[in-house]
């Protein structure tokens, strides 16, 4: 039995450091195309230095809590985009909000220069 929780123990500890490595590997001129693409510039500012919704220049998050709150949205206005984005998008968010402040910060403003639409659903 020991053995048996052991593994689970280890097992579980390997989920949840995947999506940490995921987000170093995530791309941040990808995640400020979605986040310019999705509206977030509306509450969070241009640069995400924040005004309606919190600074994320500042204030940044860990990554765990922008997963959550991406997919799942706040009580306090932010929208849930659970079915909208995929991982990938969320890891190249992350990765967005921690280049912000470094010298490699992408700033663009048309996103549509970077990546293509969001695919429609179907079926």
């Amino acid at each position: 039995m020991r053995a048996l929780t052991g593994l689970l123990a280890a097992a579980a500890s390997f989920v949840v450091m995947i999506p940490a490595a995921q987000a170093r590997d995530g791309n941040p001129v990808i995640g400020r195309a979605i986040f310019v693409r999705d509206n977030c510039v509306t509450c969070h500012g241009g640069r995400a230095g924040g005004g309606f919704g919190p600074n994320l220049r500042d204030d940044r998050p860990n990554d765990d809590t922008i997963r959550k709150v991406v997919l799942n949205g706040t009580p306090t206005g932010m929208p849930p985009y659970r079915g909208l984005l995929n991982q990938r998008d969320i890891v190249n968010i992350i990765a967005y909000i921690r280049s912000l402040r470094d010298n490699d910060e992408p700033v663009f403003t048309h996103w549509w220069e970077f990546i293509p639409d969001r695919p429609s659903r179907c079926c």
